[in-house]
């Protein structure tokens, strides 16, 4: 699990994208939203006949921080693919964030 912080094209509009589609796909994002942060992710899973991987990608945006963050998990079986979510909450909780 890496951090980062203001690292993605995306989140600073410099795209091939119109602003409004930037800021469509950005609310669609949205998976959790509190007075204290908001949260926007995409899951994802390549399936393999070993199971594949499964990620979950996005940023926490909080006091005005932006926190990239891509988790990325080998599926063996498909109640492995919960965990992409709550190891990535769990990191972010450690971490003050959350």
């Amino acid at each position: 699990q890496r951090l980062y912080r203001n690292e993605s094209p995306f989140f600073r509009n410099e795209s091939p994208f119109s602003e409004q589609a930037i800021a469509t796909v950005k609310d669609i994002m949205i998976v959790e939203q509190t007075p204290d942060y908001t949260i926007r992710a995409k899951t994802g899973w390549a399936d393999a006949e070993d199971g594949g991987i499964g990620w979950y990608v996005g940023y926490l945006e909080r006091d005005e921080k932006v926190y990239f963050f891509a988790t990325n998990l080998d599926i063996r079986k498909p109640e492995d693919l919960a965990a992409r979510i709550k190891i990535t909450r769990r990191c972010l909780r450690n971490l003050g964030l959350l």
